[in-house]
């Protein structure tokens, strides 16, 4: 066993932690952000949702002939969503297969 220096040792811990908590610092503001971001879209659906419905209250016509302006920005948010909710899911995978 090689000896070294106590402080040298203490010196790499402490650079050991901070890169290590460093990245996890960074998944937990990735996952606060994905968070807020959840919740904004649920938000923006039920209102898209109440429209519909509210359309859906108002009109004698039947539902499979009824046409309402397609939710486009919502599918678009969606699938943004899930493409980076998604690369963070990867991205965390990698993290924890280097730590366990």
């Amino acid at each position: 066993m090689k000896a070294k220096k106590i402080y040298t040792l203490h010196k790499e811990n402490k650079e050991w932690m901070n890169d290590l908590l460093a990245e996890v610092e960074h998944f937990q503001n990735q996952f606060i952000l994905q968070s807020d971001t959840i919740g904004s879209q649920k938000h923006e659906v039920n209102l898209n949702n109440d429209s519909v419905n509210c359309e859906i209250q108002k009109t004698n016509v039947a539902l499979e002939c009824h046409r309402q302006e397609d939710h486009i920005v919502l599918k678009e948010r969606a699938s943004s969503f899930k493409k980076i909710f998604n690369f963070l899911k990867t991205e965390l995978s990698v993290f924890i297969s280097e730590w366990i």
